[in-house]
């Protein structure tokens, strides 16, 4: 088990992690869906054409956005089960049952 010392040392780091990936969960939502709804609008005002460039624009930036948050989940449950795997190491001493007395 970790120490508390430890524990405490290691919560400024994750919090920093959580805070990155927060960000990128958030730009990869917001930034195609932004662009390419944008993009549309301005397609449909040049070709006079009413709402179809604005929804083939949001339809890309879902199948877009789906993709990039797909990879993200996987990176992070490959990172989850690296750390998993490294916890369980048999060389990591501090999971061996104490002995009994």
């Amino acid at each position: 088990m970790l120490s508390q010392r430890s524990r405490e040392e290691k919560k400024p780091v994750f919090a920093m992690w959580a805070m990155g990936f927060v960000w990128e969960v958030f730009m990869s939502i917001a930034l195609p869906t932004t662009l390419f709804a944008l993009g549309g609008r301005w397609l449909d005002e040049r070709l006079r054409v009413s709402p179809l460039f604005v929804l083939l624009g949001l339809a890309t930036a879902l199948g877009i956005t789906y993709m990039l948050m797909r990879r993200k989940s996987r990176e992070l449950t490959n990172k989850l089960r690296e750390q998993r795997e490294s916890a369980c190491a048999p060389e990591d001493l501090s999971l061996r049952k104490p002995p009994r007395p």
